[in-house]
């Protein structure tokens, strides 16, 4: 089977009124933004169906379980963008993939950029929405926020951790949840 090249879409860079390389000649940060969160979408987002050949289409328990466990992280970040968007954050991309991973929520919040890890639990078993975040999945967002680091430097990169506990109706916000050691 052969592997397909996806087109990425550039910014082109204008100079204005002759003026030697520098600020201006940067694409603003929500036009570079905008591009990676296009580029990402084009590669297929939440929900675009990516069915291999010879796989059945019937639906099983583990097709169930897999569909409601999307459905209930949809409804999380659903809350917490509502929620975050509250406290005066400004969304610029949902479930941006990156080369190495996704970014549930990517938010503005004054000079910063902050990705938003969303934990959701429908029950108490096996401890709350902010402790499912292990090593691994932290070292996976500080590998995020390398990427955007190197993306725009200019810019502070934070990563945040919203959980929200469906059983007792409550989202919690945990600012700079992951740092690096």
């Amino acid at each position: 089977m052969k592997k397909q090249s996806l087109p990425t879409k550039k910014l082109k860079m204008v100079k204005k009124n002759n003026m030697p390389d520098g600020p201006r000649d940067m694409p603003s940060l929500s036009a570079a933004l905008a591009n990676l969160v296009s580029i990402s979408a084009s590669r297929g987002g939440f929900g675009t169906p990516a069915f291999r050949s010879g796989t059945s289409l019937r639906p099983n328990k583990i097709m169930f379980q897999g569909n409601q466990r999307k459905i209930l992280g949809q409804r999380g970040e659903d809350a917490a963008l509502e929620y975050l968007q509250n406290k005066g954050f400004k969304l610029v991309g949902r479930n941006v993939r990156l080369f190495c991973g996704e970014i549930d929520l990517l938010m503005e919040d004054k000079k910063s950029l902050v990705l938003v890890e969303v934990k959701t639990k429908t029950n108490s078993s096996f401890g709350l929405p902010q402790e499912m975040i292990n090593y691994k999945k932290r070292r996976k967002l500080l590998q995020l926020a390398k990427v955007l680091t190197q993306k725009f430097p200019k810019n502070l990169i934070r990563i945040d951790v919203v959980a929200v506990d469906e059983v007792s109706g409550t989202i919690e916000h945990i600012v700079s949840a992951v740092e690096d050691v």
